[in-house]
């Protein structure tokens, strides 16, 4: 989009708003992984200003996206170049561009909130979930699956569970992606947000009443202080050196002043 767009964007280092939701499961809780992306049909400059790009012919994006995915896990050694090749000679690309079908207008908030919605849907739907008398669970399928051969699922809960959590994000995984106009650093930079949002922890709730202990603890017994243990006094020598007065050393033989003893 950024090498299409004009030069003026270009020069500014415009870039797109796009929102990335990963997502691992199939129509029958199968192993699927994929993304869905909503992309602005335009480019943001830092400064909030927005060049519209509707007209351009986004045709031959979905072989240029398939180009460059590839060659990053090439790069990254995460797939063999025999892997690619066979990926290439499939009649379907695996890649889809939808950018004709699911246009959406700036003013049109409910489509944009239903599309949000799809790409963040949970992994089963409670419509086509049943529990039978037997004890056996039925997922129901929206399409009939080629591989499998089903259109349905008949399972026991631990086979249902089993099949589920591995779809089940964890508490510090992030399941929705930023990129461009739409990431912390570019708002904040454009002055749309201030501070990003700091979580913080709820005010600790302050007790209305206390509720009476129907079998209360004994009270602790008080801790008495234990008494210092004194010191006997000690007599100096310097007290006992001076009631003699003046004396001699035994062994310098000089004699020594008297010393000042205290009253």
């Amino acid at each position: 989009m950024r090498e299409r767009a004009p030069l003026l964007a270009r020069s500014a280092k415009a870039v797109p708003a796009m929102v990335v939701s990963p997502q691992s499961f199939g129509d029958l809780l199968v192993p699927h992984s994929y993304a869905h992306a909503a992309v602005s049909l335009g480019l943001f400059r830092k400064d909030g200003v927005y060049f519209p790009l509707e007209d351009l012919d986004f045709s031959g994006l979905e072989e240029v996206f398939r180009e460059r995915f590839f060659q990053g896990l090439l790069r990254r050694k995460k797939i063999l170049p025999e892997t690619v090749g066979k990926f290439k000679s499939w009649d379907h690309s695996g890649f889809h561009v939808g950018w004709r079908e699911r246009k959406i207008e700036a003013e049109d908030r409910r489509n944009l909130e239903s599309l949000l919605s799809y790409m963040e849907r949970p992994a089963v739907s409670l419509r086509r979930l049943r529990y039978l008398d037997d004890g056996m669970v039925h997922y129901q399928g929206t399409r009939f699956h080629p591989r499998l051969g089903i259109d349905h699922q008949l399972l026991t809960p631990l086979e249902f569970l089993a099949l589920l959590i591995p779809h089940v994000a964890l508490t510090y995984e992030v399941t929705i992606r930023s990129y461009g106009a739409l990431s912390t650093t570019f708002r904040r930079y454009a002055g749309w947000i201030q501070n990003p949002p700091v979580p913080r922890p709820p005010p600790e709730a302050t007790p209305i009443a206390a509720i009476a202990d129907p079998d209360p603890a004994p009270p602790p017994r008080p801790s008495c202080p234990r008494p210092r243990r004194q010191r006997k006094p000690t007599r100096p020598f310097f007290v006992s050196a001076g009631a003699r007065g003046p004396s001699s050393s035994p062994r310098s033989g000089s004699r020594t002043p008297p010393c000042a003893a205290p009253a």
